[in-house]
């Protein structure tokens, strides 16, 4: 039998970063920070056109846009509809 008497050691993490490596903690605030998404990111980035181009432009990205946003929602309906014929016939 074991002796009941002899105290175990204390559990320990083990070290997985070399001394003076560890990653830092980070600072609580009372206030959470929102997460910026990549969209946020790109349109802080971009700066505005200015002057007669935007005017000339914005007719093309308005279709553009449309298109895609169109042409995205087809495209899944037409996947999801080959994608039940796939199944139906096999």
């Amino acid at each position: 039998m074991a002796d009941s008497s002899r105290r175990k050691p204390p559990l320990v993490a083990d070290k997985r970063y070399p001394p003076g490596s560890a990653p830092k903690k980070a600072s609580k605030s009372k206030t959470k920070a929102k997460p910026v998404t990549r969209r946020k990111q790109n349109r802080r980035a971009r700066k505005p056109m200015r002057g007669p181009w935007r005017w000339l432009l914005m007719p093309f990205r308005w279709l553009l846009r449309l298109l895609w946003g169109i042409g995205w929602r087809v495209a899944a309906i037409v996947a999801v509809v080959v994608g039940l014929a796939v199944g139906y016939v096999y």
